[in-house]
C-alpha cells in the first residue's frame, strides 16, 4: 500500500500497481501507478500527488548486460563459477539500469561471473578462468 497526499491536501491510501524499472531520461523520475478507490469521483483527472512507497533493501549486482544469457527453458540469468571451478547458471531479475550496466537480483553475495565465453560453456563443466579487473 502506498500513502498519498493529493495536491488538494487530502490523504489517501492506494495499491501500487506499476513501478517503472527505468527512469525518464529528461525528468530523472520513475513512472508509478497507484490504484485508489474513487467511486464518488471526488478525485479529478490531472490532480498530482506525493507518494510514499514502502521499500526494502535487496542484494543486487551491477553487471554488463552482455553477460546475460538464457537457460534451456528460456529463463534469463548468468553463468558463473563456484568454488570448485564448476559452471553454474543462476536465474536473475533485472531491477534497474545505470548507464550501460544493469542491476540484477538472484545471485549469491559474492559471485565470479563469466563475462566472456559464457555461451560456450555448459552447467557443471569444470573451467579454468582469469579474473578481469572491474
Amino acid at each position: 500500500m502506498a500513502q498519498t497526499i493529493l495536491s488538494t491536501g487530502e490523504k489517501l491510501e492506494g495499491l501500487v500497481s506499476y513501478i517503472s524499472k527505468t527512469a525518464d531520461k529528461k525528468t530523472r523520475t520513475f513512472r508509478v501507478e497507484v490504484k485508489i478507490e474513487n467511486a464518488d469521483f471526488k478525485i479529478k483527472d490531472g490532480i498530482t500527488a506525493e507518494l510514499f512507497l514502502p521499500t526494502q533493501k535487496v542484494l543486487a549486482h551491477l553487471i554488463p548486460p552482455s553477460s546475460l544469457t538464457l537457460d534451456q527453458d528460456g529463463k534469463i540469468g548468468i553463468r558463473h563459477i563456484d568454488n570448485n571451478n564448476k559452471v553454474i547458471f543462476s536465474g536473475v531479475e533485472i531491477v534497474g539500469d545505470k548507464g550501460e550496466l544493469v542491476w540484477v537480483t538472484g545471485l549469491p553475495n559474492k559471485v565470479t561471473i563469466i563475462t566472456v565465453g559464457q555461451e560456450f560453456v555448459m552447467e557443471n563443466q569444470t573451467v579454468n578462468y582469469t579474473l578481469e579487473e572491474s
